[in-house]
Formats: structure tokens, C-alpha cells, sequence
């Protein structure tokens, strides 16, 4: 029997893959002593290796939820014209923004895990910069410093969950299993 060295499922000897995770199983076999049987089998329901917080998902829901209502006074523009609300909109986009990256920042073992932690870390620091690049307009909408910020704060957001997606595709993308 050959013990996958990445998830340490057992696997019969002339196994290419892991029928846990589908790594490749090293070459040699008998790595480990023939199963002693003492008691009949029984089935048991498959134990979770790690256990999954859902609160910082819920974090990130709830982020995007209020992002999503700021954007909302754009499409009115009776509400568009009025500062107050404008203000407001901006502030719900930087308190979105940062609910998600701080979800994602407290997920990160978990999320580590499935995506890598470099697709993680950008992730975080790309949805900070989009929540943080609405902090010049919260401030003062006018200002030529605000829009730049916004607009500069954006890409750079955007480019790095783009790269973050790049960066991912290796650690989702598992090869076809060989049994």
C-alpha cells in the first residue's frame, strides 16, 4: 500500500495518483505494513480533515452586499446631485471594500489551502485598495486628488485580482486522476 504524501490517503500499490487528491504517488510500493484486521469492518462517515469558518465568508457576503448598495445613488440622478448622498455612497464602497479584504484576510489559512497563499495575499491587498481608493472622495468630493485616487486605487485593485486569478489557476486546476 502507498500513503499519498500530500492528503497521506492510502493507495493499492500500483496506483499512479492519489485517489484523495489526484498528486502523483511515488514509484516504490510497500511503503507501509500489511492491515491487521481485529474487528469486523464497520463504515463510518468520512471525517473532515479541517474544519471551515463560514463567519469570514459571511464578512466578505456582507461587504460586498454594502458595496453594492453604495453604488446604488449612481443610477438616480436626482440623488447623484446631492453631496450627502454621493458621501455616503463613497463611504458604503470603502466599507465594503474593506469587509471583504478583512474576510478574506481572517479566511486566509483556509483559503491558503485551496488557492495558495500568494493568490490570497493578492486577493486581500487588491480588495483593500478597491475599498480604500473611495477614502479621498469621502473626504472631499472636490477635489482633482479624490477621482485620481479613485481611478488609481481602482486599476491597481482590479490588476491584482486579476493577477491573484492568475496566480490561483495552478493550486484549483488539479490533474485528471489515473486510477
Amino acid at each position: 500500500m502507498k500513503r499519498c504524501t500530500q492528503c497521506q490517503s492510502v493507495n493499492v500499490d500500483d496506483s499512479k495518483f492519489c485517489t484523495g487528491c489526484g498528486s502523483p504517488l511515488p514509484a516504490y510500493v510497500n511503503t507501509l505494513p500489511p492491515p491487521v484486521q481485529t474487528a469486523p469492518f464497520v463504515a463510518t462517515a468520512p471525517v473532515p480533515r479541517t474544519s471551515t469558518s463560514t463567519g469570514p465568508f459571511i464578512l466578505a457576503a456582507i461587504g460586498f452586499f454594502v458595496w453594492g448598495l453604495g453604488n446604488l445613488p449612481f443610477v438616480d440622478n436626482e440623488i447623484y446631485f446631492h453631496e450627502t448622498w454621493i458621501k455616503l455612497s463613497y463611504g458604503a464602497m470603502l466599507v465594503g471594500g474593506v469587509l471583504v479584504a478583512v474576510g478574506i484576510l481572517i479566511a486566509q489559512s483556509q483559503l491558503s489551502r485551496l488557492i495558495g497563499s500568494g493568490a490570497t495575499t493578492l486577493a486581500v491587498i487588491g480588495f483593500g485598495l478597491l475599498g480604500l481608493s473611495n477614502l479621498p472622495l469621502v473626504i472631499s468630493l472636490n477635489t482633482s486628488l479624490g477621482d485620481r485616487g479613485l481611478f488609481i486605487g481602482s486599476a491597481a485593485g482590479y490588476i491584482l485580482l486579476g493577477v491573484a486569478i492568475l496566480v490561483a489557476i495552478p493550486n484549483v486546476v488539479r490533474r485528471p486522476s489515473r486510477f
